[in-house]
């Protein structure tokens, strides 16, 4: 998780720049041994992608892809993978209280809670994470980040219709190698990491590295002054590569995270709506850095994660298997009326435990054929544990409830070079999946109940793609997305939601040549039985919204001027709008306090979360300076107004945000210092809103914030 000086929506632009430096590197190659890759990368200045699980040029892969090295994440203030809107077209990066919202072209996920998946897949050296509690966590040691936009099945272990989110972490070297970083921010933000590695035979290598952060936040209690967002989080990993051959590497991974940030329930009640507003002397706090509550907002988050991955060259053909199990322990507490006055407030414990299991094989000669295909097994259980509600008296416990997932998948995708420069891909992938749910609740009297479900799914993609020159690529390609049905997770109903599907249709064009980037992609989604949730006291709500569609269009221009200047322009323009929504919440405000919900027609209406247009310049100068490299860079960013519900009765306005960064590293290339600031016009803008029956929680984003930096390289 954040801190809240990252949850800025100045870190959630949704345009972004290219990365210009190839930054990955796995071994099945398409087409091409890997270091042919990336040669042809390093000569036409393109970048070296995984994102169909062999190693190409971005250039040559049909997917829309922002693909990030961690010299470009770091320059472009991108701490957390919630930072990631500020750098990729198409995404944005919402929060629901604790939990995480990922939307890409409209494709996201109102559905909230543990055991409750994203529609934006986000992997961690290939493994799976799926709690939407801590799918926002710090880049502690990045090697890289890629975005894929649109359905993701064919490829790769778990089911997304809106896209997947790549995360690599730096693996062991054994060469010596030691990075450090400390930073100090406005509102006591202070956060340091380091990483060393270094190889202890010819055949063993360790890596070690660690987070700390301590942010007092922005936001006071306006009845005590009290702070009220003070963070403080460490991560450590640790990674062990035993390499016997050339042929095979082992790598074991463990991770311990502890984190303790209560921005995402620190909230303010949007424009004053709350069901405690008409008691008389009640403040209903709606400014940035105004908070009430009757007792302080928390969220923690405890987690442990192992993973185990084993890769083996038997010529001409590569395994993978990555193995993985995580456990997570959470503690949530916040005022549902958002002010001081005692109404109500719930407190609850998220856990989750996860176990995975996936297998790839693929081809890595250089011939017209290449494949890869897959076997998946998911095991999650999560759930809350002892929600409690006080309602003027005492705790009472209403529910307790798990959501138990077991998933087995296989996939396939092969590409053919029919002819010189063009390429026809198939994919298929099969899917079956049983969701449990058990609970007891006080409107049970605590009587157990368990309900399961079944859901399969055969989803099917098909590319064709010709390459005009050797630096250009247009596509054509159709997916269709998946994702299983689930049940109400606090809704307390034998009643499952159906499974979600998307057929995507995208065209593109890719060209890089000498200083010149340009990229464009147009599509058409349909998207069916959309899961979407309401809140009715405690309780969520889950239903289905018919029918959606979504066309919309995107491009990308980075232009190298002479040797010391990069210009930068990207816009996103999507229409995304709810085809069939019959029988959606409906909540309006009626004032004094009084807030009433119930069906009606959104039918017609725009998407949640979804802004019309967005777009991003940005500037970047480099050059020498006093025997170092002195390099600025600065970006503004726009959004157009967007709504937080079907209805519009919640929303945020366009606005524009302002960052920037300068830097000068030493001569001797191992010490930089560097200044930056976020938000540089200080402009209020709510970052998020969610519609309550006690209130209409809302959380803004970071005011102004400047800071310095000192990091090390060896």
């Amino acid at each position: 998780m954040r801190s809240r000086s990252r949850h800025s929506m100045s870190h959630r632009a949704l345009v972004a720049g290219f990365a210009i430096q190839p930054f990955l590197w796995v071994s099945p190659a398409f087409g091409q041994t890997q270091a042919a890759a990336e040669d042809s990368a390093a000569d036409s200045g393109d970048i070296v992608v995984t994102a169909q699980r062999r190693s190409e040029r971005a250039t040559d892969v049909p997917i829309s892809i922002t693909a990030l090295g961690a010299d470009t994440l770091e320059a472009a203030g991108v701490l957390s993978t919630g930072d990631l809107g500020k750098v990729t077209p198409g995404l944005s990066m919402d929060r629901a209280g604790p939990f995480s919202q990922p939307t890409i072209r409209g494709i996201g996920s109102s559905v909230t809670g543990p055991g409750i998946n994203t529609s934006v897949a986000t992997y961690i050296d290939g493994y799976y994470q799926p709690s939407t509690v801590s799918s926002d966590f710090s880049l502690a040691d990045v090697a890289s980040v890629q975005v894929l936009k649109g359905p993701q099945g064919t490829l790769f272990g778990r089911n997304s219709t809106g896209g997947a989110i790549l995360v690599t972490t730096l693996a062991p070297s054994f060469d010596p190698m030691a990075r450090a970083r400390i930073s100090y921010a406005s509102y006591d933000d202070i956060t340091a990491t380091a990483v060393v590695s270094t190889g202890l035979t010819d055949k063993i290598a360790v890596l070690l590295s660690g987070l700390y952060r301590h942010d007092r936040g922005y936001a006071r209690d306006v009845v005590t002054n009290a702070p009220l967002q003070k963070a403080r989080e460490y991560v450590v990993r640790g990674k062990v590569l035993f390499k016997p051959s050339d042929e095979v590497s082992l790598t074991l991974a463990y991770t311990h995270g502890d984190v303790d940030d209560p921005w995402g329930v620190a909230q303010v009640a949007y424009r004053g709506v709350s069901a405690a507003a008409g008691i008389p002397g009640v403040i209903v706090p709606d400014r940035p850095k105004d908070v009430a509550a009757t007792l302080p907002p928390e969220s923690r988050v405890n987690y442990d994660a192992v993973i185990f991955t084993a890769d083996v060259d038997l010529g001409g053909v590569n395994i993978k298997s990555y193995t993985g199990y995580r456990d997570e322990r959470d503690y949530v507490q916040l005022d549902s009326d958002k002010t001081a006055f005692a109404f109500q407030y719930i407190d609850f414990r998220p856990v989750d435990e996860t176990f995975t299991q996936e297998i790839d094989i693929s081809s890595t000669g250089s011939g017209p054929l290449q494949w890869v295909a897959g076997l998946y097994y998911y095991h999650d259980k999560a759930g809350y544990l002892d929600l409690g509600v006080t309602q003027g008296g005492p705790r009472f416990t209403f529910l307790n409830a798990r959501l138990k997932s077991e998933a087995y998948a296989a996939f396939a995708d092969v590409t053919y070079e029919v002819s010189s420069g063009l390429y026809l891909t198939g994919g298929v992938r099969y899917n079956n999946e049983k969701v449990t749910e058990t609970f007891d609740s006080i409107l049970s009297n605590y009587v157990p109940a368990s309900f399961s479900k079944t859901f399969e799914n055969l989803s099917p993609r098909a590319v064709i793609r010709f390459e005009p020159t050797a630096n250009s690529s247009l596509y054509l390609s159709y997916n269709q997305g998946y994702k299983a049905g689930t049940f109400n997770p606090t809704g307390l109903s034998p009643t499952p939601v159906r499974p979600e599907k998307i057929d995507a249709f995208e065209a593109g064009y890719k060209m890089r040549s000498g200083g010149t980037l340009f990229e464009v992609a147009g599509y058409y989604y349909d998207y069916k039985d959309l899961q979407f949730v309401s809140y009715v006291g405690a309780t969520a709500q889950l239903t289905n919204a018919a029918k959606a569609r979504i066309y919309g269009a995107e491009v990308n221009l980075e232009q190298h001027v002479g040797d010391h200047l990069t210009l930068s322009a990207n816009a996103a323009w999507t229409d995304a709008k709810y085809r069939d929504f019959t029988g959606a919440n409906h909540y309006e405000y009626l004032g004094n306090g009084v807030i009433v919900n119930g069906p009606d027609d959104a039918s017609g209406n725009p998407m949640v979360r979804t802004p019309k247009f967005a777009a991003r310049g940005a500037i970047e100068f480099h050059a020498p300076l006093a025997g170092g490299e002195f390099r600025a860079n600065a970006a503004v960013k726009y959004q157009s107004r967007i709504r937080f519900d079907p209805f519009g009765e919640t929303g945020q306005g366009e606005y524009a945000l302002v960052d920037a960064r300068v830097a000068w590293t030493d001569p001797s290339g191992h010490v930089t210092i560097a200044a930056f600031g976020a938000n540089l016009t200080d402009k209020d803008y709510y970052a998020v809103v969610t519609q309550q029956s006690e209130s209409w929680p809302a959380n803004y984003g970071h005011p102004r914030r400047f800071g310095v930096e000192l990091s090390f390289r060896y």
